[in-house]
């Protein structure tokens, strides 16, 4: 598995087949040119992210605009509230304080004390379990998994602004939801198959950031020692 996961060239390979799926498929289902453009952006987003870079929060934050507008045009005003007031100002956020925490092309990462972890579980669930009740209550289409989606979109950009490494060993659990959603709703909207491709292939970047982030933990762990 380590071997697997050991090179570059693997993601980049990866990254354009996925680039190139997606822009097939985005032509056979009719896709807005304004709706797609974001999310091919978003490919070379996480390819940066699979390498825990701290550029990825920038260009992120930047395309977070891309996403408002595309959301705008189609009167989804919620999501546009959501990409331009939290997206965009936490993600470059991010990026300034990794910045100035800076490691090589990441940051320093920081561990979190077992009572933040308990703490942070705690406000975890008792957050999902006031969604998924007013989910339940307004008949929302997988109220279960579309309200472990929404926490988890509000958790792991805390704990990435906070530079704490548990983000992406959390992630590769919630990131799997996507694609499952996805598949679920593949039969009855075709159009779905774009963002399909795009999950699976996000999913694998953050994969690779997992290993990238474990990297230089450990080198940063080393130094500490041997500068101690």
């Amino acid at each position: 598995m380590k071997r697997i996961f050991s090179g570059r060239w693997q993601i980049l390979v990866l990254a354009v087949i996925a680039l190139v799926l997606m822009l097939v498929l985005g032509v056979q289902t009719e896709q807005s040119p304004i709706r797609l453009a974001p999310l091919v952006i978003s490919v070379g987003v996480m390819l940066l992210n699979s390498g825990a870079n701290r550029y990825a929060f920038l260009a992120g934050g930047l395309n977070s605009i891309l996403y408002g507008l595309s959301f705008l045009h189609y009167g989804l005003y919620g999501s546009m509230l959501q990409a331009f007031a939290i997206s965009c100002p936490v993600q470059i956020a991010t990026f300034f304080l990794w910045s100035k925490r800076g490691y090589k092309s990441s940051t320093v990462f920081r561990t979190m004390s077992a009572r933040l972890r308990i703490l942070t579980a705690a406000l975890s669930l008792v957050g999902y379990a006031g969604y998924l009740a007013v989910s339940l209550h307004i008949g929302a289409s997988s109220p279960y998994i579309d309200s472990a989606i929404f926490i988890s979109g509000i958790v792991l950009p805390i704990l990435s602004l906070c530079s704490f490494r548990e983000y992406a060993y959390i992630q590769p659990f919630t990131a799997l939801l996507s694609p499952i959603v996805y598949i679920t709703m593949l039969k009855e909207n075709p159009d779905i198959s774009v963002y399909l491709v795009y999950s699976i292939y996000s999913y694998v970047c953050i994969i690779y950031q997992l290993l990238s982030v474990r990297r230089f933990s450990k080198e940063q762990e080393g130094e500490r020692v041997e500068n101690a």
